[in-house]
């Protein structure tokens, strides 16, 4: 004989009620913007084409004065200041290096343009071909 109550017997106190929206005067919305200093943009022709797609990406204007990744030549190569590469890895290995090997692998790294992943395989590379196995 079951003596448990069914605990999914009623959720009816679990109903989701509808938020009641208080409508808002779009006049009081630009007082209170223009007074703590938030004023409206004018709309331009490329936020409406935005606002009624908004799946697609935005309208690039043309920069005043070329920005780092249009001037970037190498397909793979990151823009100054940044070490992000197009390199096809997906393996992560986890490696406790000394302060001075971090330093020399980022200073190579940095000197010839490559992906750390890649000066790692290349040291590897060179350790295999000058130690061969006996």
């Amino acid at each position: 004989m079951n003596t448990r109550a069914n605990s999914f017997a009623s959720l009816a106190d679990f109903d989701v009620k509808p938020r009641q929206r208080k409508p808002v005067d779009p006049a009081q919305i630009d007082q209170v913007a223009r007074s703590t200093g938030f004023p409206s943009r004018p709309v331009t022709p490329a936020a409406m084409a935005h606002a009624s797609n908004p799946a697609a990406p935005p309208a690039q204007s043309s920069p005043a004065e070329p920005t780092a990744s249009t001037t970037t030549s190498t397909p793979g190569a990151p823009s100054p200041g940044q070490r992000r590469y197009t390199t096809g890895r997906n393996k992560q290995i986890g490696l406790k290096v000394t302060d001075e090997a971090a330093l020399l692998m980022r200073r190579l790294a940095d000197q010839h343009h490559l992906p750390m992943g890649e000066v790692v395989y290349r040291a590897l590379l060179e350790y295999e071909r000058s130690n061969p196995i006996k």
